[in-house]
């Protein structure tokens, strides 16, 4: 929704600016720090902040010719330096990691990679340099280097000396945006989970299992973890859907937008945004709950579309007089039939023009609506009355069509209720318990247009005491089965039907 959008970036821009400032004390009383390269950011967006799904990871690989997923054994670990190129001298720390690479679920390359992390400070000497990759390779979290992984790497140069195609190869792990965390941080239980180990050691490339269960997250416990068959699944199924969105204009930017709208909403949760609205009891069918107070104005429409309890009752509605969404339109939702009186909650939710192409509908941001319908001054009941053929009749009851809400308070004042309104061999039958319930009043019946269709008075009813019944004789069959109709029951005073409210020009 824009209100969310908005939302979204009004709490990135201070939590930028947080950031910014704490960057700025830090380099103002830690003088003796190492120097910062031009990798380390002050700006942070909110998915900075949470790992990338396994989609994220995926996706990335299959949208890099470099980046290879590989299931892989830890060899060895060494601290090292690497010089940085410039004009003066610069050092920095190093872990070097050999992996033995016993297949590639996606891509392809050699048997052995060289993955290389590299430090986010340099130093002046080598010696500084080379302190800081002992110290942190001292700290690291080693519990998984006995276990196969799943590794998400992007694929460089042979390594120094090496030739040939089955070379080893230096590799770098996929950090996918997680730049407020150092490059140390690189094993399953900090931010960048581009190494997923198995559950279980692993000694090796023998007496594994045949469908070894990788940890995606080790900050937590017991750890949840996906299968390599499951692993291979996904990274297929994501292959097939890219595949099948080849030549529809926006399809990747459709999916990349779906996977960067799961990781904010991981991030900065937002949920519904509540909204209320009153209206009276009676509008037409089409009549306007809601339309955004800015129109867009897009390439192609975009769409709402209605959840909740109530759903069923509104519908959402394109708002365009020339059909032409380039130079503006709006969209919104009305009513889709005559509403008696009661609370009724419905969700309103916005596609994107750019989630069109790989239809991606994001249903957990939306405007959760509560439409108060009220009836007017007089009114004693007013209830949905949807007939359906029973025989040889046209009724709804308890057990046929819908008839609701069928309880109520009487004339009198005493409970009641109406069991049944049937139209049959040319009359019009109400139930209702007791027969008095409806005493002084007038039954409306209400078309979708808003309209009266038929109006009893109960004074002139014949009354069935034995069965609390009511009849009417009428001309002609007032209704037909799959009809929706609204009852208003009233004391004469009452205006029916209600006049109508402003309508949307076009349903979408």
């Amino acid at each position: 929704m824009r209100g969310g959008i908005r939302l979204i970036a009004v709490r990135r821009l201070l939590a930028a600016l947080c950031l910014a400032v704490l960057a700025v004390f830090i380099a103002a009383c830690g003088r003796t720090q190492p120097t910062a390269t031009p990798e380390m950011h002050t700006f942070p967006n909110v998915t900075w902040f949470v790992p990338a799904s396994l989609e994220e990871q995926i996706y990335f690989a299959l949208r890099n010719d470099s980046a290879v997923v590989v299931r892989a054994s830890l060899q060895s670990v060494t601290a090292g330096t690497e010089q940085d190129k410039g004009a003066s001298a610069s050092y920095r720390a190093v872990h070097k990691l050999r992996f033995t690479v016993h297949e590639y679920l996606e891509g392809s390359g050699p048997n052995e990679i060289l993955v290389v992390v590299r430090g986010d400070w340099t130093h002046s000497t080598e010696a500084a340099a080379l302190a800081e990759a002992e110290a942190t390779k001292s700290s690291r979290n080693a519990s998984w280097d006995n276990s196969q992984a799943a590794l998400f790497v992007g694929l460089g140069d042979p390594v120094a000396g090496a030739s040939g195609a089955s070379s080893p190869r230096r590799a770098a792990l996929s950090r996918l945006g997680n730049l407020e965390e150092s490059a140390w941080h690189y094993t399953v239980d900090n931010l960048s989970r581009a190494w997923l180990p198995a559950r279980a050691a692993s000694g090796g490339a023998t007496g594994q299992s045949a469908n070894p269960e990788f940890i995606t997250d080790g900050a937590v416990s017991p750890p949840p973890t996906i299968s390599l068959s499951d692993l291979k699944a996904k990274i297929a199924g994501l292959k097939a859907e890219l595949k099948a969105g080849e030549g529809i204009a926006g399809f990747h930017e459709c999916i990349s937008g779906r996977i960067l709208r799961e990781r904010i909403d991981r991030a900065d949760p937002l949920g519904p945004l509540p909204k209320s609205k009153t209206l009276a009891s009676g509008l037409k069918a089409g009549s306007e709950i809601y339309r955004y107070t800015e129109p867009f104005q897009d390439p192609t429409y975009s769409r709402v579309w209605l959840k909740g309890p109530d759903a069923s009752l509104f519908q959402a509605v394109t708002i365009d007089d020339d059909q032409v969404p380039s130079n503006g339109y709006n969209l919104g939702f009305s009513t889709a039939r005559p509403l008696p009186t009661g609370s009724y909650r419905v969700h309103h939710l916005l596609q994107h023009y750019s989630d069109l192409p790989c239809n991606f509908k994001p249903d957990n941001v939306y405007l959760n609506w509560t439409v108060t319908v009220t009836a007017p001054t007089g009114t004693l009941h007013e209830m949905f009355f949807d007939p359906v053929t029973v025989g040889s009749a046209v009724a709804a009851d308890a057990a046929n069509g819908t008839l609701k809400p069928r309880a109520f308070t009487g004339a009198g004042g005493a409970s009641a209720s109406i069991s049944r309104i049937a139209y049959e061999s040319g009359q019009v039958k109400v139930g209702v318990t007791p027969d008095n319930a409806l005493a002084g009043q007038t039954v409306d019946f209400i078309d979708l247009d808003g309209t009266g269709s038929l109006s009893l008075s109960v004074a002139s009813a014949t009354v069935d005491a034995v069965n609390d019944t009511l009849s009417w004789t009428v001309s002609s069959a007032p209704w037909a089965d799959g009809d929706k109709l609204m009852v208003r029951i009233h004391n004469g005073t009452a205006p029916a039907p209600t006049p109508a409210a402003p309508t949307a020009t076009r349903n979408s």
